[in-house]
């Protein structure tokens, strides 16, 4: 591993059963390679990307915890699904997410945050959680993050390749912020820690 870091992101999590709901959304291609589960390749809200030194992960846990503590449950909906081509000629479907007032303001203090620790480095295929193995493509979203964002934040749940049916809005409740290793096409493979966001507005 190149320098002892890791290819992270700061995540959203939705509950199990919301996963479900997620999941539910997309009937997947045979062909396709990379396909949402409960357990291994979970649904999740992207709010930061980049790379971590394993000597700042008791620091990034730290931040985390504060963040969490600060942070009430997250009300989102799902109101549009898109194909996005990306760079390696794939199409997977994006289910979005409206944005609203408190998710930005989230996604602001996570960047704000998780700086100093993630961003200014080159991320590299053998940062990144190995199994299934790492598209080539991989690196080329952590290394373009903080230049994009928070100007380009559009909120999403990656899908996959198949075929969805969103017939009407789907509104869950996020109630969890994690920091997780990225697997292949930044899919959150390895959870490092999380915490439940428990501010009382």
């Amino acid at each position: 591993m190149s320098k002892n870091l890791l290819a992270i992101s700061v995540v959203l999590l939705p509950s199990t059963a919301d996963m479900e709901k997620i999941i539910a959304l997309i009937d997947y291609s045979t062909a396709t390679e990379t396909k949402l589960t409960t357990d291994d390749c979970l649904p999740h809200l992207t709010l930061a990307m980049g790379t971590l030194a394993e000597a700042e992960q008791t620091v990034a846990a730290e931040l985390l915890t504060s963040i969490a503590s600060e942070t009430a449950p997250l009300e989102v909906t799902i109101d549009a699904a898109q194909e996005v081509l990306i760079p390696d000629g794939k199409k997977p479907w994006s289910a979005d997410v409206v944005k609203t007032a408190p998710l930005v303001a989230l996604h602001k203090k996570v960047l704000t945050a998780f700086e100093p620790h993630i961003a200014g480095r080159t991320a590299t295929v053998d940062m990144f959680y190995p199994n299934p193995p790492v598209a080539q493509v991989t690196p080329f979203w952590v290394n373009n993050y903080y230049d994009t964002h928070p100007q380009n934040f559009q909120p999403h749940f990656t899908l996959g390749e198949g075929t969805v049916n969103l017939e009407k809005p789907l509104t869950i409740t996020i109630d969890t912020i994690g920091l997780t290793q990225l697997g292949s096409y930044c899919t959150c493979r390895n959870v490092l820690t999380s915490e439940t966001l428990r501010a009382t507005n």
